[in-house]
């Protein structure tokens, strides 16, 4: 019975996530893109190559500077183009939903985040340039083509 009400649970949050046509981190009033986020959004998404992963947006630390997208992968981790990809989407949302905010996104898989095999690395948007980009472009350091 605690299963079946445990799916029910996550089955209305992946509708919901849906319905706001993939921007779950909408804010309900325009205004609020602009405040600081005073509860984690939470959304949990299933892909159809069978992984799953939880998307997180919350404040970072100082409070307030900028917002941090945290990917948290369960069971098998995805081929390292689908990791790249659900990351890109994830803080592509959450730049959607908050235009004005610095945003960290990072990917967690057990208990640290993949390995540079697993994924290309964390992602960052800079609403100064309405861009997202890797940290190290962010820090002006070149990278290989």
């Amino acid at each position: 019975m605690v299963v079946l009400g445990i799916i029910a649970f996550i089955a209305i949050i992946v509708t919901t996530a849906v319905n706001q046509k993939n921007a779950p981190f909408a804010a309900k009033n325009p205004a609020e893109t602009q405040d600081v986020l005073t509860t984690p959004t939470v959304a949990i998404t299933n892909l159809a190559q069978g992984a799953s992963f939880e998307v997180e947006l919350k404040e970072g630390v100082p409070r307030g500077n900028f917002l941090v997208c945290n990917v948290t992968f369960n069971g098998t981790l995805p081929p390292p183009e689908a990791v790249d990809k659900i990351l890109h989407d994830s803080l592509q949302s959450a730049a959607q939903s908050h235009p004005t905010r610095e945003i960290l996104a990072m990917a967690i898989y057990g208990d640290d985040g993949p390995t540079e095999n697993q994924y290309s690395g964390d992602l960052i948007y800079k609403p100064a340039e309405r861009r997202i980009m890797t940290l190290a472009e962010s820090r002006g350091e070149k990278t290989q083509p």
